[in-house]
């Protein structure tokens, strides 16, 4: 269930070819203990004083191109409660420098995790810098870049 209600030009999920150029095209595998991952939770999400140590990371939902947007997060005994992948995302690693993105694919080790295979740099949401800059050299201006990341917005001259 989504707490905020979808902003059609900042629904995101917009497809970019343009950004392969990217330091962060690709990053990982950026691992964590399940210890660290629990205590991160707990510290900043109550509910989850009354689980067990997380053992398991689930994806529940993706965008059309696979990234993942709800995690079930579960402990041993099978109780889970189910975050916003940014969300998690934010929390294991506020800085955003190992972390990268949500779209990762998570591995389970005894007593870790792995997220691999991780792709691009924020929150999927709005315009991809490297890749606008991709659509400059190739010749785009900026009318056909913004109509590509915000494709149901409309531009107008404000003066």
């Amino acid at each position: 269930m989504k707490s905020e209600q979808t902003i059609p030009p900042l629904a995101g999920n917009v497809k970019c070819d343009y950004c392969t150029h990217s330091p962060w095209f690709t990053w990982g595998p950026a691992r964590f203990s399940k210890k660290t991952v629990t205590d991160r939770l707990r510290l900043k999400y109550p509910r989850f004083q009354d689980l067990g140590q997380i053992e398991e990371i689930k994806v529940v939902d993706t965008t059309p191109h696979g990234r993942p947007v709800r995690l079930r997060l579960a402990d041993s005994r099978g109780r889970g409660i189910e975050l916003e992948a940014e969300n998690f995302r934010l929390t294991l690693d506020p800085t955003g420098r190992i972390l990268r993105s949500t779209f990762f694919n998570v591995q389970t080790e005894t007593a870790r995790f792995v997220f691999a295979d991780g792709r691009g740099f924020g929150h999927g949401l709005g315009m991809c810098q490297y890749g606008a800059d991709g659509m400059a050299q190739a010749g785009g201006n900026a009318t056909y870049i913004l109509r590509h990341y915000y494709p149901h917005s409309r531009l107008k001259r404000a003066y």
